[in-house]
């Protein structure tokens, strides 16, 4: 059964769910031009935060004052607490509109990364859109340093600089391969 608690900073106007919903509660509000009317409980509907990320976006409104929340933030903090230093939310399935409280936890920026390696959504390699190698070069990059090629050589034939060999072979990058 979906539970249900006061949004921080917001409680006498808002609540979230441990499903990740928002409502607003009924109250009374006076329009700009003056005259009251009454606000009916209502579920909000989010917002991609922008275009290029998946992450839900709120806007939440008091005496005419709109505040933009971000809806994981909001969960984590009526039913987990606050934000503690250094760290920031996680999505455990790295689905940025999975807002339901067991998808959400709060950590590091690392174990968000770690996250990323584990579920296999981390770019890396070929995936990154901008590598000039593949997965299946790495491998012989290694083998012909090792029997002896030089660095620069390797480099021209696979059309890249001496540095980015270099990083491959001492693992700062291709890591994962």
């Amino acid at each position: 059964m979906e539970q249900w608690k006061p949004v921080v900073g917001f409680e006498d106007y808002y609540e979230v769910s441990d499903l990740g919903r928002v409502k607003g509660l009924p109250r009374e509000t006076m329009r700009v031009d003056g005259i009251w009317h009454r606000r009916r409980e209502r579920i909000l509907k989010p917002h991609r935060f922008s275009r290029h990320s998946q992450h839900l976006r709120l806007s939440l409104q008091v005496e005419c004052v709109k505040t933009a929340r971000l809806a994981h933030h909001l969960v984590l903090e009526a039913f987990v607490g606050l934000c503690p230093a250094g760290q920031e939310a996680r999505h455990l399935n790295d689905i940025a509109s999975d807002n339901r409280l067991v998808n959400l936890v709060w950590g590091t920026r690392q174990e968000n990364m770690d996250d990323k390696v584990r579920l296999g959504t981390k770019l890396l390699g070929s995936r990154t859109g901008l590598a000039k190698l593949h997965e299946t070069d790495i491998p012989m990059i290694r083998a012909a340093r090792a029997s002896g090629e030089r660095v620069g050589d390797i480099a021209r034939r696979y059309s890249v600089t001496s540095p980015n060999i270099s990083a491959i072979l001492s693992g700062k990058t291709w890591s994962h391969v």
